[in-house]
């Protein structure tokens, strides 16, 4: 029996339908939380004692609660999801 070769049409039909199920099979595989392959210690960073945080963390102060973000346009601070948050505008420094 003698068979013809797929067109080429079939053939990009097969190769987008294989790419279709890896996608889809790799989407729906579960990750684990991303974490460091050690424990990061205040003597893994040498800005702790220059900042003085080995003192700060001495009196309780943790961070814990505080969520810091650094944006790079301007804030819509009339937004709704922004009531009722404390927001401190730092302008950058300008350079000369």
């Amino acid at each position: 029996m003698v068979t013809t070769p797929p067109t080429r049409a079939a053939r990009a039909a097969r190769a987008a339908a294989c790419a279709a199920a890896l996608s889809v099979a790799t989407a729906a595989l579960p990750t684990g939380p991303a974490h460091a392959a050690d424990t990061i210690t205040a003597a893994d960073q040498p800005y702790y004692a220059y900042y003085h945080l080995d003192q700060a963390r001495a009196k309780g102060y943790t961070g814990q609660g505080v969520t810091i973000a650094l944006l790079d346009g301007e804030v819509d601070t009339t937004a709704p999801e922004l009531t009722g948050a404390t927001i401190t505008d730092k302008t950058p420094c300008t350079v000369t």
